[in-house]
Order: C-alpha cells, then sequence, then structure tokens
C-alpha cells in the first residue's frame, strides 16, 4: 500500500512538474511552483473532506436524535453541538 501511495505522489507531481516545463518555466521555479501546487490542491482535499465529515455527522447524529425519546439529545441538536464538535 505504502509503495502504492509513493508511486501516486510522484506520478502526479511528476506530471505537474512536466508541465511546468513545458510551458517554459525555469527549473528552479517549477520546482517552488509544483511545491505551491501541490500543497494547494492538498489544502482543497482536506477543505472539502473536512466539510463532507462534518454534514455528514451531524446529518447521523440528527437523524438519530429525532428517533429517541431522550430530550437531551434533542438539546444537543437544537444547540448545534455536533457542529461544534465536528470542527
Amino acid at each position: 500500500m505504502e509503495e502504492i501511495n509513493s508511486v501516486t505522489e510522484s506520478v502526479i507531481s511528476n506530471w505537474f512538474h512536466e508541465r511546468l516545463l513545458q510551458w517554459g518555466v525555469s527549473e528552479g521555479l517549477a520546482v517552488y511552483l509544483n511545491l505551491l501546487g501541490l500543497l494547494f490542491a492538498l489544502t482543497v482535499i482536506v477543505i472539502v473532506v473536512a466539510y463532507l465529515t462534518r454534514k455528514i455527522l451531524v446529518e447521523a447524529v440528527s437523524r438519530i436524535a429525532s428517533k429517541t425519546n431522550s430530550r437531551f439529545d434533542d438539546f444537543l441538536v437544537g444547540n448545534r453541538t455536533m457542529a461544534y464538535v465536528a470542527r
């Protein structure tokens, strides 16, 4: 599994680096732009995953709370406790 991840990272990094070189960017600048591009892509992926995880967690807890007779979980959902916990 670790080898597959390493190969995938290398393929993505090399592809982006080669595109920068084809566009006429110098080798030194291409390395830094490649780093910034990959960092940006990673940041976007983390934000999307965090958003989806929060939405799924809040929705799941809300559904569970609506099916129980307990008022405590209704109180938690009403005060958006799970939205804060998911962060």
